[in-house]
């Protein structure tokens, strides 16, 4: 037994026990005899959970540890049970089962393997099978003790990574902590290994491209949410699944802590991801129709979708922001009346007006590194094709610029793909870093505009960013930042505009900023966020975003494009107490430029060192914190060590440790340690979470040599040494400095160790040591191998001044900054600026200015800028990257732009020229936009007017433009003049929009079409021809024809039998016609028809351009009445042409039949007028006499009624009307009623006052006082003078549009006078026709009258007035 016990001493003793060791199950029958432990331990191994899994009691033991690459598995037993006498224990053996893949090492009856998650970095965890058996050998080999053992092992990676979120050019990385535990479930007992993922920030994550996909962002910082976005896309020519994704793999990699990890994935970019939508609508996909539906935020679209943006019924703003797998944003947008079309990765839009609206933010993201184009001018063609397919071009073969959409894409491919300043470009000493004297240099850090293309085959575009390059077939043009330009790209030789003003509009973003303004007590390492909530698409611009704290330019840790900025502040950037400055800029698509700024105040309450661990040693205790403590702990750490019952003690010095790293040479059996951290100004903050050590522990393995390189985070950032080692065990190291290989070197961490194992080198700028010795030392103080590194190119070039911006003002001047320079002590800054093809100083400024504004005036050229630090020790530092800008200026004296006049007329079927001036000023082109579209007027669009839509462009110095709006002839004839508007839209490129700025047109008919006379008139005797004339009012400039067609129904002669002539046909009007006609031939026989007259009828119909009444009789039909020479009817006529009676009198009127007395002649005997009223006045009987067959005379008898009224005389006209028709058969006869109860008259008071002088024989009506042949009643009657020889006014002739002869006169109004006309044909007053005229009572005593006669297409006549004096005198 003394033996065995050895044995077992010896084991115990070399092994030692610690926390991080575990007994192995054995079976139950050996416990008493054998115990099986094992022991796990390796940098940074940690122990997690023990337990069981599986069914409870039937259960397997797990071990879970986690490890950042190795750890090392010992396993022994150790027998404490009886031998027989006389037996002696020998040797004890074990061995390992089932894990042929990973090698054990068996000595001394110690099994030994390593788990190592170095070699394969995609492996998350390895399990481990401890599963053997050891047996004693004795003097007695039939006496051999064994034991059987097995549990698993799960050592899992501390850290994972994973990738998810791809779309629009960037894909999200997410780092993890990883923490295995056993899980139970409460209600069947089942045990089961699992592991826990939390968000791990502060964590290095990369993504590398492997296939189907294009990488451009290097290593990037997690954020507090565990996550990075890394800019990525994959191009438009990838295929395309069935759900609308491109496929793509990438490698994902993660660092933190000692710990890595990396994995290949899979990952599925969407083709076009809809980011936002407003009526918006899927009519096709596949190359089938469908029924609309709307398009969704969120929605994948895929390459040959048919969508509809718009329609007439939406009125809000119809729009679509699709963000592309390569990374380009596109906004379509309707401002069109029935939307626009698309086809998804083609063109094909269409519609009359405005066809297309196209927000380019960016055509790809971080396209500096980027290679290839190829996805990028697929973009390109496809908004060309869309030009094209809406001119009904066919896209042609290859990529020449020989069409409009050629030059489309050859425009925006220029403009996309010089928008980017070349990444890696050498920096040039003699000029700008883009090259001098490139007027197409890129300028401005971002890119921005907005593109509109017309079916007219122009393209509208505002500079938004840097420098927009137009180019049309023939002509070119460079827009600066804040200008536009118009290209004509539908015909060879299109120019391009003068570049103007593009207007500033749009609703500013509302912004949000954590912290807040005036935020107090914020984190030393606060999270800046600046959220955007954007209107109307007035987007910020991607690339125009700056954020800068205290001055420093910062980098968005996160993609700007869910409107959003976060820099989560990294730890070796930790903020100091006391006041900060966040600033940010920007600029939005719609022009406006943003600055603001808060201010807020991190807390002096430090926080605790985090991650305390504590390993003892046989001779030494060991600490370590995390190293981000560093950046706060700028007065750095002190260790306190409490023994058991006691109170803490300082045991680090007097002199604060400036590595988060402890070695307490003389360390306490049992103690608890804990670290805190100083401030710049030596005050302490709180105490780290307390950890607590038994010493002594376990003698720690021999260390490793270290593996070390020398590498930055950051292409040409600092240099830094990666220090690794697999020492199974706790290691720090010692770096020592030498300016050979060969040594001396000496201690550059005045006589502490480091656990950082990213160790910047210090004060590279002036270290001259070129070669670096890294020795690691276990807890115990032993110590590895030396690794020698460099020589190492120090010290190295003075860095230049970084962070230079250039942003413009309002006024024209440019504001520079630039982050401070700190490599070395400075006096100021050197401000050069590039003109006359060399660099000259702009301005020297102080060591505390970092912001310089040129106010030199803008004028549009290229401006360029660099900085430098004027160094104390004399010279400058390497300039800053230049930086440029083309800002537009705004003209001096840009005036207003407004319309002529507020209202204009013109006629249907010709054209209204509406003018628009520019006045105050001419300075610059102006840009203004009409439109004739909309619902206000009663004139409605393509029923009236043609509607359109254009841009007009003012030159420099014009001053006036004409619009011109066709007016469509419809046919019908209006009373009143429909009205339709234009409208100025907006005015761009410098010019205020002034009013009038909308036009009413009215639409006034145009002349009128009729027939010329709509009765005709003939004999079978003659004439034989009569023409049936079609007549314009007035000439038009345009054809004018109209329809005639034969109405067989309405007439009662027959073609070929009583006429011949057209039965239908077309009049057609040239421009300048106003006459045409056609023939009808009366055909003569020798029979009795009758006494009515045969009619012929014709219809006008169809009329085109011009307007025309069809439903009136008047306009539309003409009729010609053929008399029949064979019977001699004759007509009627009054035997007298004028009859007086007084009121209660009844007096016979003869009439007389003339021109024949064939058959029955019947009479219509009715009032044509006059101010006496039928059956009040005066009736007539019998209304209807007829003459018999061969009668010649018949009389009538007028009756005048007695009213008692006291109303002056009245008249009648008389109308009889008989016979064959014709203007002769109608016959008048005017009848004047004396009034029974005469009211005085005027006269005797007139002719007092008047007739004064004269005796009173000269003073009666009848008397004519001044021997002129005008009585003086009849001088009454004109308003002439009684005393002179004098005659009254003429009438006022005029013809009317309904072809009458019109006569005005004015009168006394006096109850005693009687006025009426009579119209005759001829001089002889043969035929005589009465009018009793209509007439108006006037203000002064005087009553005007209007005769009119139809003159049935006369084109002579003759009118006399006929006067009556009813007077009692």
């Amino acid at each position: 037994m003394a033996g065995l016990a050895m044995l077992a001493l010896v084991l115990g003793a070399r092994l030692g026990l610690q926390a991080d060791t575990h007994t192995l199950p054995v079976n139950s029958w050996e416990t008493e005899s054998w115990t099986v432990r094992a022991r796990i331990e390796g940098q940074e191994v940690k122990f997690w959970q023990e337990g069981e899994q599986g069914t409870l009691g039937m259960g397997n033991r797990v071990i879970l540890y986690t490890a950042p690459k190795e750890a090392s598995i010992s396993v022994w037993a150790e027998f404490h049970g009886s031998l027989p006498p006389q037996v002696q224990p020998l040797a004890q053996t074990i061995e390992i089962f089932g894990e042929t893949d990973a090698p054990w090492t068996i000595e001394g009856g110690v099994a030994t393997s390593t788990v190592n998650l170095v070699t394969n970095q995609e492996r998350l965890a390895e399990i481990r099978l401890l599963q053997g058996r050891v047996t004693l050998q004795t003097t007695d080999p039939n006496w051999t003790p064994t034991a059987n053992f097995m549990a698993s092992l799960y050592v899992a990676r501390p850290i994972s990574v994973g990738a998810g979120g791809a779309s629009g050019g960037s894909l999200t990385l997410y780092a993890y902590s990883q923490t295995p535990h056993i899980v139970t479930n409460t209600v069947t007992g089942v045990c089961w290994v699992d592991y826990q993922s939390t968000p791990l920030p502060d964590a290095q994550v990369k993504a590398e491209a492997l296939e189907g996909v294009e990488v451009v962002s290097g290593w990037l910082t997690t954020g507090e949410a565990g996550n990075a976005r890394a800019t990525a896309w994959a191009p438009t020519s990838s295929p395309v699944d069935a759900a609308g994704l491109v496929a793509a793999r990438v490698r994902i990699k993660a660092v933190k802590d000692r710990a890595s990890v990396q994995r290949e994935v899979d990952i599925h970019i969407p083709y076009a991801l809809v980011a936002s939508a407003n009526g918006a609508f899927l009519t096709g996909r596949a190359g089938a129709v469908l029924e609309p539906r709307g398009v969704f935020n969120g929605e994948l679209l895929r390459p040959g979708d048919v969508v509809r943006v718009g329609d007439e019924f939406i009125g809000s703003g119809p729009y679509l922001t699709v963000w592309f797998c390569n990374g380009q944003c596109v906004t379509l947008q309707s401002d069109t009346v029935g939307g626009i079309r698309a086809v998804v990765g083609q063109g094909s839009f269409d519609h009359r007006t405005a066809v297309f609206k196209a927000s380019l933010e960016n055509a790809v993201q971080d396209i500096q590194a980027d290679p290839r184009r190829y996805g990028r001018m697929l973009v390109y063609k496809a908004l060309g094709n869309a030009v094209d397919g809406l001119l009904g071009i066919p896209d042609p073969v290859g990529w020449a610029a020989t069409t409009p959409g050629g030059a489309v894409e050859e425009w925006l491919g220029s403009f996309a793909e010089s928008a980017y300043q070349p990444g890696g470009s050498p920096l040039r000493g003699d000029g700008p870093a883009f090259g001098p004297g490139d007027p197409s240099a890129p300028d401005a850090s971002w890119a921005g505009s907005v593109v509109d293309f017309y079916s007219d085959g122009t393209a509208r575009a505002y500079n938004r960013g840097a420098t927009l390059n137009v180019s049309g077939p023939s002509a070119s043009a460079a827009a600066a930042l804040g200008g536009m330009v118009v290209a004509r790209l539908d015909v060879p030789g299109g120019t391009t505009s003068a570049i103007g003003t593009a207007p500033a509009g749009g609703f500013a973003p509302f912004l949000s900023l954590g912290p807040t303004n005036g935020a107090t007590e914020v984190a030393i390492r606060p999270a800046l966020r600046l959220q955007f909530t954007e209107f109307g698409f007035n987007s910020v611009l991607p690339g125009s975003l700056r954020c800068r704290l205290d001055g420093r330019l910062l980098e968005s840790q996160t993609r700007f494009s869910s409107s959003a900025f976060l820099h989560q502040v990294p730890a070796a950037e930790a903020l100091a107490p006391g006041p900060h400055q966040w600033e940010v800029e920007f600029a939005l698509l719609h022009g406006g430029l943003v600055r603001t700024s808060i201010t807020f105040s991190v807390t002096s309450n430090l926080p605790a060192p985090r991650e305390l661990r504590v390993t003892a040693g046989r001779q030494r205790v060991a600490l370590r914190w995390d190293a981000e403590a560093l950046a706060w702990a700028r007065g750095g750490f002190r260790v306190y060590r409490t023994a058991a019952g006691g109170s803490p003690v300082l045991i680090s010095g007097s002199t604060p440790l400036r590595q988060p790293n402890f070695v307490d040479m003389t360390p306490l059996t049992n103690a608890t340690y804990a670290v805190t951290g100083l401030d710049a100004a030596g005050q302490e903050g709180p105490q780290s979470a307390p950890a607590a050590v038994t010493f002594p522990g376990s003698a720690p393995a021999a260390p490793l040599a270290p593996a070390v390189a020398v590498e930055s985070w950051e292409p040409g950032g600092t240099p830094a040494l990666s220090l690794d080692d697999s020492t199974p065990g706790f290691t720090l190291w010692r770096i020592e400095a030498a300016s050979s290989s060969a040594g001396p070197f000496a201690d550059v961490l005045n006589g502490e160790l480091t656990s950082v194992d990213h160790w910047p080198i210090p004060n590279p700028f002036t270290e001259t040591r070129p070669f670096y010795r890294i020795t690691a030392v276990n807890v115990d103080g032993a110590e590895s191998a030396s690794v020698v590194v460099g020589p190492l190119e120090l010290p190295l070039p003075l860095p230049a001044v970084a962070g230079l911006t250039a942003m413009p003002n309002l006024d024209g001047s440019v504001s520079l900054r630039w982050d401070a320079w700190s490599a070395q002590p400075i006096l100021g800054y050197r401000v050069e600026s590039w003109s006359a093809g060399q660099w000259s100083l702009a301005a020297d400024v102080d060591a505390a200015t970092k912001v310089w504004t040129d106010v030199q005036p803008a004028n549009g050229t290229l401006r360029q800028w660099r900085v430098a630090a004027r160094l104390a020790s004399g010279g400058t530092s390497p300039v800053s990257p230049a930086v440029g800008l083309r800002w537009q200026p705004a003209p001096l004296q840009p005036g207003g732009i407004r319309f002529a006049a507020a209202t204009q007329a013109g006629f249907e079927g010709e054209s209204a020229s509406v003018r628009i001036v520019r006045e105050g000023g001419s300075d610059g082109p102006a840009f203004v936009t009409w439109s004739s579209w909309g619902w206000a007027g009663d004139a409605l669009p393509e029923v009236d007017y043609t509607p359109g839509a254009g841009l007009l462009i003012f030159a420099p110095g014009e001053t006036e433009k004409v619009v011109t709006i066709p007016l469509l002839a419809d046919g019908v004839r209006e009373p009143l003049a429909e009205s339709c508007f234009v409208y100025l839209r907006g005015v761009e490129g410098g010019p205020a929009l002034l009013e009038p700025s909308t036009a009413q047109v009215f639409i006034l008919d145009g002349p009128e079409l009729g027939w010329e006379s709509v009765w005709l008139y003939s004999s079978e005797d003659g004439p034989s021809q009569v023409h049936f004339h079609v007549t314009l009012s007035r000439p038009v400039s345009h054809p004018v024809s109209v329809d005639y067609e034969f109405q067989a129904a309405m007439s009662t002669a027959t073609p070929g039998v009583d006429f011949t002539g057209p039965l239908s046909g077309t009049l057609a009007f040239a421009p300048g016609e106003t006459n045409k006609s056609f023939v009808v031939v009366v055909i003569n026989d020798s029979i009795k028809e009758g006494t009515t007259p045969e009619t012929v009828k014709y219809r006008l119909l169809n009329p085109q351009g011009v307007a025309m009444d069809l439903t009136d009789p008047f306009r539309a039909y003409a009729t010609l009445k053929i008399r029949d020479d064979d019977t001699q009817a004759g007509y009627a006529v009054f035997a007298a042409r004028s009859i007086r009676l007084r009121e209660g009198e009844a007096r016979a009127v003869p009439l007389r039949r003339e021109g024949g007395s064939d058959g029955d002649l019947p009479v219509f005997l009715f009032s044509m007028g006059g101010t006496a009223e039928n059956d009040t006045d005066w009736t007539i009987t019998p209304p209807s006499p007829s003459f018999a067959d061969g009668q010649t005379n018949l009389t009538v008898t007028l009756t005048a009624a007695e009213d008692g009224a006291a109303e002056g005389a009245e008249t009648v006209v008389l109308g009889a009307f008989a016979g064959m028709g014709g203007p002769g058969q109608l016959a008048t006869m005017l009848a004047v009623i004396e009034d029974a109860d005469m009211p005085p008259s005027g006269f005797s008071a007139w002719a007092e006052q008047r007739l004064a002088a004269f005796p009173i024989e000269q003073r009666s009506p009848q008397a004519d006082a001044d021997n002129d042949g005008t009585p003086n009643w009849a001088e009454f009657l004109w308003r002439t003078n009684p005393a002179h020889a004098d005659r009254p006014p003429p009438p006022e002739f005029s013809f009317t549009e309904w072809g009458e002869w019109e006569v005005t006169v004015t009168v006394t109004d006096d109850p005693a006078l009687v006025l009426a006309a009579e119209f005759s044909r001829d001089v002889s007053w043969t035929t005589v026709t009465f009018d009793a005229g209509t007439w108006q009572i006037n203000a002064n005593g005087t009553r005007t009258g209007t005769f009119r006669d139809f003159n049935f297409g006369r084109s002579s006549g003759f009118v006399r007035l006929r006067a009556e004096w009813t007077g009692p005198e």
